[in-house]
C-alpha cells in the first residue's frame, strides 16, 4: 500500500500560501506526490471576478520540517522533474527571503509551478512533518 499524506492548508491569502504535511510511513513511500498543485483554482488569485492560476509565478519564501529515518526529496513538476533539493534526518527551519525564495528555473521544459515529494528508503514507522509559506506573483495585468 502507498503511503497518502493529507495536506492541509494554513493559509490562503491573495499574496502566499502556507501549507502543511506529516506521514507516518507504512513502508510504501512517495513517489512524485503532488504537494502543492500550482494548477488548481483552489490556490489562484480572484481579480475583477477572473481567477488566475498560480502556475509557475510560485516562490518557496520559507519551509520547516522534521524527517526521522529516511529522505524527502522536493521536486519542481516539469516533463522531466528537477529535484530542489533532498533533506534528510533532522529538524530544521529554512528562510529563503534573503534571496527573494526559490522560483521555477527559468528554461525547465514543462514546468507548471507544482511542487512533488519523494522519498527515499521510507520504512513502516518512518515519518516526516513539512510545512512550507509560498509566494504567488501573479503580475499586476
Amino acid at each position: 500500500m502507498a503511503d497518502t499524506p493529507a495536506i492541509v492548508v494554513e493559509y490562503n491569502g491573495y499574496r502566499e500560501l502556507v501549507l502543511r504535511t506529516n506521514l507516518i510511513s507504512d513502508g510504501g513511500g512517495l513517489s512524485g506526490y503532488t504537494f502543492f498543485d500550482a494548477t488548481s483554482a483552489t490556490y489562484g488569485v480572484n481579480k475583477a471576478g477572473q481567477t488566475f492560476l498560480v502556475g509557475t509565478n510560485v516562490t518557496i519564501v520559507e519551509m520547516g520540517f522534521d524527517v526521522q529515518a529516511m529522505l524527502l526529496t522536493l521536486l519542481w513538476d516539469a516533463d522531466t522533474d528537477q529535484s530542489i533539493f533532498t533533506i534528510g534526518t533532522s529538524p530544521d527551519v529554512w528562510n529563503f527571503s534573503a534571496f527573494g525564495g526559490l522560483k521555477v528555473p527559468d528554461g525547465l521544459t514543462g514546468a507548471t509551478g507544482s511542487i512533488k515529494l519523494t522519498t527515499t528508503g521510507a520504512a513502516a514507522g518512518d515519518s516526516f512533518s513539512l510545512w512550507m509559506r509560498l509566494r504567488k506573483n501573479i503580475p499586476a495585468s
